[in-house]
Protein backbone atom coordinates (compact mmCIF):
# COMPACT_ATOMS: atom_id res chain seq x y z
CA UNK A 1 0.00 0.00 0.00
CA UNK A 2 1.58 2.80 -0.98
CA UNK A 3 0.67 6.50 0.30
CA UNK A 4 -0.71 9.13 -2.01
CA UNK A 5 0.63 12.36 -0.25
CA UNK A 6 3.08 11.77 2.66
CA UNK A 7 3.18 15.34 2.59
CA UNK A 8 -0.34 15.15 3.69
CA UNK A 9 0.18 12.54 5.89
CA UNK A 10 2.90 14.53 7.43
CA UNK A 11 0.87 17.80 7.61
CA UNK A 12 -2.19 15.26 9.25
CA UNK A 13 0.41 14.04 12.10
CA UNK A 14 1.43 17.80 12.99
CA UNK A 15 -2.12 18.92 13.43
CA UNK A 16 -3.29 16.31 15.30
CA UNK A 17 -0.39 17.34 17.73
CA UNK A 18 2.58 14.71 17.54
CA UNK A 19 5.50 15.02 16.25
CA UNK A 20 6.53 12.18 13.68
CA UNK A 21 8.44 10.24 16.74
CA UNK A 22 5.57 10.78 19.14
CA UNK A 23 3.20 9.29 16.50
CA UNK A 24 5.28 6.40 15.61
CA UNK A 25 5.17 5.57 18.94
CA UNK A 26 1.70 6.09 19.48
CA UNK A 27 0.83 3.53 16.92
CA UNK A 28 3.24 0.85 17.75
CA UNK A 29 5.61 1.29 15.39
CA UNK A 30 9.83 2.48 14.84
CA UNK A 31 10.16 6.48 14.27
CA UNK A 32 12.56 4.85 11.29
CA UNK A 33 10.01 2.75 10.22
CA UNK A 34 7.30 5.47 9.98
CA UNK A 35 10.33 7.28 8.25
CA UNK A 36 10.89 4.71 5.68
CA UNK A 37 6.88 5.18 4.50
CA UNK A 38 6.58 8.85 4.82
CA UNK A 39 9.70 8.89 2.10
CA UNK A 40 8.30 5.81 0.06
CA UNK A 41 11.43 4.02 1.02
CA UNK A 42 8.83 1.03 1.79
CA UNK A 43 5.02 0.17 1.62
CA UNK A 44 3.49 -0.56 4.70
CA UNK A 45 1.85 -3.70 5.59
CA UNK A 46 -1.90 -3.28 5.49
CA UNK A 47 -2.21 -3.33 9.06
CA UNK A 48 0.55 -1.21 9.35
CA UNK A 49 -1.60 1.26 7.42
CA UNK A 50 -5.01 1.15 8.98
CA UNK A 51 -2.85 2.02 11.94
CA UNK A 52 -1.41 5.26 10.03
CA UNK A 53 -5.07 6.20 9.06
CA UNK A 54 -6.76 5.67 12.38
CA UNK A 55 -4.13 7.46 14.12
CA UNK A 56 -4.63 10.45 11.52
CA UNK A 57 -8.34 10.37 11.73
CA UNK A 58 -8.81 9.10 8.03
CA UNK A 59 -10.15 6.28 6.17
CA UNK A 60 -7.63 4.36 4.78
CA UNK A 61 -8.58 4.36 1.31
CA UNK A 62 -8.39 8.13 1.09
CA UNK A 63 -4.70 8.16 2.02
CA UNK A 64 -3.07 4.52 0.46
CA UNK A 65 -3.15 3.71 -2.73
CA UNK A 66 -5.41 0.20 -2.17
Amino acid sequence: MRLKSPDYVRNQIALSGYSQNLFARHIGITSGYLSLILNQEVDPSPTIAKKISDGIGENIKDIFLL
